[in-house]
């Protein structure tokens, strides 16, 4: 049975049409611009990846968010959710990945909206493509190139209309050897990385373990540990099972059911009583330091004396303050002003990829209503995730151009205002006459559009494309303002 039902677009996907999608293509043109003054070269990565190029390293946070489908071949394919890890898997591509190299981009991407813990997306509507603007710096391990990658996020911003932007400064990698140093699984310390902007307030600590403990990340108060390593070794037992003896060739002729047991009671034994509440509670303040660089530092120095965080080969806090502190005076040499950058320790580890500083822009507006615009931070192990043999520092940003574009005031987002003329042809011209003079003003670098409709629906066009009149071609070839 047929529908006249009419076929609409998809939720969260929307169509840019005339003025805005000029003002876009104007501010991606102007972005360009300034990137290109720092060196960044153009590239532009398939819209379609493996999926497993954005899994390997992202700490399963975008496992959600992926538009992920099999291939008529039957690979494993997404819709690129982002832009870093194509940009990385090109340069491995080279004849020599570990050369410096500087890449900018402005393509679309897509991801399904983030879903809350009720399993609800949490914006249903929001958009699910968006542009990417950002650049990739490749090869350098120095923090005079994190201060350039600051400073050219600034620019582009600025470039793109935003005018002047915050920085708010926060080190990922301190974040993950600090949650070492507290002992926690890979997946307790992933949780607790992405959620560090929630524990800012302190008060909403025990909220986030009962969280941790629905989601069966943290030992619950009964003593029970959770079921993460049960997963684990279920997943390990139907990787590995042997189709002959249904146990896994790595363990010969044992019996894996036993192993799995032994196991399960030695990783309970370990974590079933486990408390996790200090570690949350150090994290929640680690997080609320945030401030003029210099204080939030000396912050920093004090909650490690506090709660003994003691030297050893992975972290030193004199040490990590020093690395801090390097990368702001880098920053201010960029021409970062003082004033426009701060530390924040709760910025959250979206992608478990990032190991060293990470930053985002804000508009510089009351702290409590600032919008993130975009932000980026330094990746040197995304190469090893995806395969390098070779070391490759590397670090980049990118910006939403959607989000910035929402946030412009309306006389930033205007076209030029030479908008294109609308001929109309009066009733005893002749088509050719309306044709000659429509060539002369293209010649003269004019756009123009003609009308095939009489004056009525000439004026219906103008209107349409933002004029308020009409030029009338007349029967001897001269023509007529009419107004609307």
């Amino acid at each position: 049975m047929s529908s006249n039902r009419t076929v609409s677009r998809p939720p969260g996907f929307v169509d840019a049409v005339g003025p805005q999608l000029m003002v876009a293509e104007r501010a991606i043109q102007n972005a360009r611009r300034a990137l290109a003054l720092r060196g960044y070269i153009p590239i532009e990565t398939p819209i379609l990846e493996h999926s497993e190029l954005f899994l390997r390293k992202s700490g399963g946070v975008l496992s959600s968010q992926m538009y992920a489908f099999n291939s008529p071949d039957g690979a494993n394919i997404s819709l690129r959710p982002e832009l870093t890890a194509p940009v990385i898997r090109h340069a491995l591509e080279q004849p020599n990945p570990t050369i410096e190299r500087r890449f900018q981009y402005a393509s679309p991407v897509f991801r399904y909206p983030e879903h809350s813990g009720t399993g609800a997306a949490d914006v249903p509507n929001s958009k699910r493509q968006f542009t990417q603007i950002g650049a990739e710096l490749l090869g350098p391990d120095d923090p005079a190139s994190d201060g350039e990658v600051i400073a050219a996020a600034c620019e582009t911003a600025e470039a793109v209309g935003l005018g002047e932007v915050n920085v708010v400064l926060g080190h990922a990698g301190l974040t993950w050897r600090l949650l070492e140093q507290l002992r926690l699984s890979k997946r307790a310390a992933q949780f607790l990385a992405s959620n560090l902007d929630r524990l800012m307030h302190e008060d909403s600590v025990d909220s986030i373990i009962n969280e941790a403990e629905r989601l069966r990340i943290a030992a619950n108060s009964n003593g029970g540990s959770g079921n993460e390593w049960k997963e684990a070794l279920s997943a390990a037992q139907l990787t590995n099972a042997s189709s002959d003896t249904g146990a896994p060739a790595w363990f010969g002729r044992r019996a894996f059911q036993g192993i799995t047991e032994r196991l399960e009671t030695r990783l309970t034994e370990m974590a079933g009583g486990r408390d996790f509440g200090p570690p949350f509670r150090f994290m929640s303040k680690l997080a609320s330091i945030c401030g003029e660089p210099e204080s939030a530092l000396e912050q920093l120095e004090m909650l490690c004396e506090a709660y003994q965080i003691a030297h050893d080969q992975t972290l030193e806090p004199e040490r990590e303050v020093q690395q801090i502190r390097r990368i702001v005076e880098c920053a201010i040499n960029e021409g970062i002003e003082p004033g426009r950058l701060s530390i924040q320790f709760g910025l959250p580890v979206g992608m478990a990829y990032y190991t060293g500083m990470i930053f985002e822009l804000r508009t510089p507006t009351d702290s409590n209503a600032d919008i993130k615009l975009g932000g980026g931070g330094r990746y040197d192990g995304l190469a090893y995730a995806l395969g390098s043999r070779a070391d490759l520092p590397a670090l980049g940003f990118a910006l939403n151009l959607d989000e910035i574009l929402a946030t412009l005031h309306d006389d930033s987002r205007q076209v030029p205002a030479n908008g294109p003329t609308v001929l109309a042809r009066d009733a005893d011209a002749e088509p050719a006459k309306v044709t000659r003079v429509a060539k002369m003003l293209r010649d003269a670098n004019e756009q123009v559009i003609v009308s095939y409709g009489d004056i009525s629906k000439a004026k219906q066009l103008a209107a349409s494309v933002g004029q308020n009149s009409v030029k009338l071609v007349k029967a001897d070839g001269s023509t007529e303002t009419v107004p609307l």
